[in-house]
């Protein structure tokens, strides 16, 4: 594939990706904030919180509202796989992916549309954001 159709199909995606909100999930502050800064300066909408009872909370009251959920695993209360089960009951085409500094040895693969490795760059983020929206709009 060429680098101009990879790059109008990125674009597609993440024109789709904005056409609803992501949710961010992230309970450290910086992190959480660098994280929306970077979605919002690519035309994403972006709602972050710092648990996954607000996230649950969110999606509970509107599971439409969102084209993707980005988390943490790592987090008090409840983790980010534990929020993953959640969020595939109450909306199991929304794609949540999940953001680590590490990938503990019991992952369930198919909890998360995708994994992303912290420190990961703004190229891999938008890469990963765009095939998962184009696969949850491919699946429906």
């Amino acid at each position: 594939m060429t680098d101009l159709a990879r790059g109008s199909r990125t674009e597609f995606a993440l024109k789709l990706a904005s056409e609803r909100e992501i949710l961010v999930v992230e309970d450290e502050p910086l992190l959480r904030r660098m994280l929306v800064t970077t979605l919002a300066r690519i035309g994403l909408q972006i709602v972050a919180v710092d648990s996954a009872a607000a996230a649950l909370a969110l999606v509970g009251a509107d599971p439409a509202r969102f084209s993707l959920v980005i988390t943490d695993l790592t987090m008090p209360e409840m983790n980010g796989c534990a929020l993953a089960c959640e969020l595939r009951r109450i909306a199991p085409a929304l794609p949540v992916v999940l953001s680590t500094g590490a990938i503990p040895e019991m992952l369930e693969a198919d909890l998360f549309s995708s994994v992303l490795i912290k420190p990961y760059t703004r190229q891999l983020l938008v890469d990963a954001i765009a095939a998962c929206v184009t696969a949850a709009v491919l699946a429906r």
